[in-house]
């Protein structure tokens, strides 16, 4: 802002005292052939970035004003990266405006010194020295931002403006400051033609010379690059032989491994067919209970006590069943992690039973219970026995017509309680029959099977059943219904395990 406010103050009232000197043009053709000229920037030897650009803004110097000369330099000192935004607007205008003061100081003291029509020696003189002055001033207005923005000391930024040597970096800016006089003169002789036809083929030269340069350097980085390949491929081809006798090593191992990953993606499968079914089980129940409170709230529902005490007999079935199938995982888990030791006392079945029965989330009216008399007291779990009778009778529902009835069935024997569920379901293959107590398993895992559940009740089941001293075993067969039979002893003594699948009658 420094540098750009009071520039732009003082050439608008430049413009203002006498506008017609600033509305020519051929002011408009010079901004656009140095924007042009300064949109195609190429390196000079050394690392130097002077363009065409430069010896066109010192043409303008020499041929108006200094306040014609800076506005034009101002308008025409375009910068590719303004177009791309890959530089701020404060930036762009610090660029724009030290341009202008180069351009306005060189042309101040060119005017000073002589004029276009100077003789030769005299216009070359006085081109060099407002030259070398305007390279001071842009040098410090640079090395100031530099320091100003980054922090840099001004002589270390002033030095690192100068990539090669010194004799290089004068060769240049003279032949370029030669060439703004041979500009002027040509512009005056000659006009904007002759100006044009010495410029264009001059940059376009310029451009393809140091592209071809930089082409010539990208062959020969090439070059070392495809001798530093065919070193390093004979180096492969030696560690090729190396890496096939480990690849043999190798193979013996991963065959080892395929079989762990076999083992791991079925235990991935079982895990996102898990997942999958809990979330189902989950969220058809939370989203009834979310319908029916939904509805209850409802202000054309308040008198309606049927409605409503239907709505909250709804609630409470889903509740039930979401409290069923929490309590699934958690047995689980224990057992899992090696807790839920049974605790032995005195038991009464029928009272079981009918805990049970209540507790199912379609009620009891789909359950016939037939307990023999005389049954006598057990001594068991009833904690246990209660999630044993409940997934039965639930699994036994679950698969069976909506229509139909299951039967619970109790019976004494000699050292057991025998208890069978019979269902009118689709049955079970027989050799399907093993696999339904696996933990998370169910013969159609589906995403569209018709029966809920996370394939976890009978494996439940069965550890339970185990926990209490007991077994278990089924009797099925395709589209005639499954009878599930467990036996529980009266006195529960120490025992060893058992074979996880029991034997099966089919």
């Amino acid at each position: 802002m420094a540098v750009v406010v009071p520039l732009l103050a003082w050439l608008g009232k430049e413009i203002a005292d006498d506008p017609g000197r600033f509305l020519r043009s051929d002011h408009l053709v010079w901004i656009l052939v140095i924007g042009l000229v300064d949109l195609m920037p190429v390196q000079a030897v050394g690392g130097l970035q002077l363009t065409l650009s430069f010896p066109l803004g010192l043409a303008v110097a020499i041929l108006y004003p200094p306040p014609v000369a800076a506005l034009i330099a101002f308008l025409g000192a375009f910068d590719g990266r303004e177009f791309r935004r890959e530089t701020t607007v404060g930036k762009a205008l610090f660029t724009r405006g030290e341009i202008a003061i180069t351009i306005l100081v060189e042309s101040f003291l060119f005017h000073w010194l002589g004029s276009v029509g100077s003789p030769l020696w005299a216009l070359v003189s006085a081109v060099g020295l407002a030259a070398s002055v305007g390279y001071l001033v842009n040098a410090s207005l640079v090395a100031l931002f530099v320091r100003a923005t980054s922090g840099r000391r001004i002589l270390d930024v002033i030095a690192g403006m100068h990539v090669g040597s010194p004799l290089q970096y004068v060769a240049s800016y003279l032949t370029l400051s030669g060439l703004a006089v041979l500009i002027a003169r040509l512009y005056t002789d000659q006009g904007w033609v002759a100006v044009l036809m010495f410029v264009a083929p001059l940059a376009l030269a310029r451009q393809m010379f140091f592209r071809a340069r930089d082409l010539e350097q990208l062959t020969d980085e090439l070059r070392e690059r495809e001798t530093t390949l065919q070193s390093l491929s004979e180096r492969l081809a030696i560690q090729n032989t190396t890496l096939a006798t480990q690849a043999q090593q190798l193979e013996q191992h991963l065959e080892k491994e395929r079989q762990a990953v076999a083992e791991l993606r079925e235990l991935n499968r079982l895990k996102t067919d898990f997942v999958s079914a809990a979330s189902h089980e989950l969220r058809n129940p939370l989203t009834s209970i979310l319908g029916f409170a939904r509805m209850l709230i409802r202000p054309d529902f308040s008198g309606d006590v049927e409605a409503r005490m239907e709505f909250l007999q709804a609630i409470e079935r889903q509740a039930v069943r979401l409290q069923a199938f929490v309590a699934n995982l958690l047995q689980a888990a224990e057992l899992e992690g090696g807790a839920g030791e049974p605790t032995l006392h005195r038991v009464v079945m029928q009272d079981v039973v009918a805990e049970a029965v209540q507790a199912l989330p379609w009620g009891g009216e789909r359950v016939e219970v037939d307990i023999a008399p005389g049954l006598p007291v057990l001594m068991s779990d009833r904690n246990v026995l209660h999630p044993i009778l409940v997934n039965l009778l639930d699994n036994a529902l679950k698969f069976s017509p909506p229509d139909s009835r299951c039967a619970l069935i109790v019976r004494p024997t000699a050292e057991h309680v025998l208890i069978e569920v019979r269902d009118q379901g689709v049955g079970i293959p027989a050799e399907s029959i093993p696999r339904i107590f696996e933990r998370f398993r169910q013969l159609d895992s589906s995403s569209t099977r018709a029966a809920g559940g996370i394939g976890l009740g009978l494996s439940l089941v069965r550890s339970l059943v185990q926990g209490l001293g007991g077994s278990i075993e089924v009797q099925s067969e395709p589209g005639a219904g499954s009878v599930f039979r467990v036996r529980i002893p009266l006195h529960p003594a120490p025992r060893e395990d058992e074979d996880p699948v029991p034997s099966s009658a089919v």
